[in-house]
């Protein structure tokens, strides 16, 4: 998506592009639909729900369990529900105001560089389209963020838990 809303010197890379993807249905993917996310919390919920997490002596184990499966996947989920707001917005505008990006992704004598500059031009032109995708640029660097905070209080907790179960 930078490359539509931050092109280098004011001029569109689709080499960027390229090196990501040659599809047009993927690139429209990734501009109009959102991904989701639900971490799995059945196990987290079983635990507290059956009274065992009484049987888990690590007090450290015990928050590291509920930062994991409350705070940080709740942040995850807010930003992806925010995602999922502002994509649900930018499809009524693309297909009102920029039907070829739509129409044209299944147009086969519409090469791929040429279909990502009728994104381009439509981006550029459209100061409402312009900064919904940055917003949605920024909720998505946030998710990344907190996606990253995640896996590593994951890894923490793995390490943790090791720690404990060698002393045994």
């Amino acid at each position: 998506m930078n490359a539509f809303i931050n092109p280098i010197n004011q001029q569109f890379n689709f080499e960027a592009i390229k090196n990501l993807t040659q599809s047009k249905s993927r690139i429209q993917f990734n501009l109009i639909y959102y991904r989701v996310f639900e971490p799995p919390t059945d196990r987290y919920h079983s635990i507290i729900n059956s009274g065992a997490l009484k049987y888990i002596n690590s007090d450290k184990i015990k928050e590291m369990l509920s930062r994991i499966h409350i705070t940080y996947s709740s942040y995850v989920q807010t930003t992806i529900d925010y995602e999922k707001k502002l994509k649900e917005d930018i499809v009524p505008v693309i297909s009102k105001r920029h039907p070829d990006i739509i129409i044209n992704k299944n147009n086969n004598s519409i090469s791929t560089k040429k279909y990502c500059d009728i994104i381009y031009n439509s981006i550029q032109n459209d100061r409402e389209l312009m900064s919904t995708l940055i917003l949605l640029e920024e909720y998505q660097k946030n998710k990344i963020n907190w996606l990253s905070m995640y896996i590593v209080l994951i890894e923490d907790l793995e390490t943790e838990i090791n720690k404990v179960l060698s002393k045994e």
